[in-house]
């Protein structure tokens, strides 16, 4: 639920999931872009110009946020697609249409979208990985539920469990054996052991990652089991030596 004007910034949804998202009571605008495309704008905004790059980063600004996006390279004459693309995924939604797109429109800089406004009753669809932003144009009311099918289900697991391929490139849609690390093996395990019981069709392209995750899991327990000893030892052995001590005090 939110007021009119309410609305984030520029994002994509978590663990390459895709959603669903209705409005019960009130209206919405939505924008849609390719991660691709969204490159790509960055890149015109900085080939206009300075006072078009310094006008974009300002937006970004306005509503508190602090020179962590590199803003600071503005004022070495620097003009990064990479501050202008982190500028743009920081501008509320509010600024994004209604400051954001006039300011590109009088620059002649377009770029590749879809919108949509989605009204009381309508149900929208999300796929995974597109960039968007969300502007509620009324006091709005709506429920959202992230969604995971045989299309994203692999990085679905990749993403929730942290994995990272051994070239420390992008995530091939099917190649789970080149796993290397896992940052939470307890997360891929759990979702491992729903796909198991839910949709076992399904399993085979995580299978080198499931079992990747099963094997740190039993190795993360051993080692707890053996520090857990040693604590107990070396705590028995402090206690026994400062009873001596005590004992040749007297």
């Amino acid at each position: 639920a939110g007021p009119a004007g309410a609305g984030g910034t520029l994002h994509t949804d978590p663990d390459a999931t895709g959603y669903w998202n209705a409005v019960i009571h009130g209206r919405k605008r939505w924008m849609f872009i390719h991660p691709d495309d969204l490159r790509a704008l960055a890149s015109s905004v900085v080939e206009q110009g300075s006072s078009l790059v310094k006008a974009v980063v300002q937006l970004s600004t306005e509503d508190g946020y602090d020179d962590g996006l590199g803003v600071s390279q503005l004022r070495d004459g620097s003009l990064s697609v990479g501050v202008v693309h982190n500028a743009l995924h920081r501008i509320p939604a509010m600024h994004w249409f209604s400051s954001l797109l006039p300011l590109l429109a009088d620059a002649n800089v377009s770029f590749p979208h879809q919108e949509a406004f989605v009204e009381a009753g309508d149900v929208l669809y999300g796929p995974p990985g597109l960039v968007h932003v969300v502007l509620t144009l009324e006091d709005s009311v709506g429920c959202s539920e992230q969604l995971v099918d045989q299309i994203n289900l692999a990085d679905w697991i990749r993403d929730a469990a942290g994995a990272v391929p051994k070239d420390g490139g992008e995530h091939q849609p099917t190649a789970s054996s080149d796993i290397a690390r896992l940052q939470w093996p307890v997360d891929a395990y759990l979702s491992c052991k729903a796909v198991q019981r839910h949709w076992p069709e399904l399993l085979e392209p995580v299978k080198d990652l499931c079992n990747e995750a099963e094997s740190r899991l039993a190795e993360q327990r051993e080692r707890r089991r053996k520090h857990t000893v040693t604590d107990e030892w070396e705590e028995t052995g402090a206690a026994e030596a400062l009873q001596r001590a005590a004992r040749r005090c007297e």
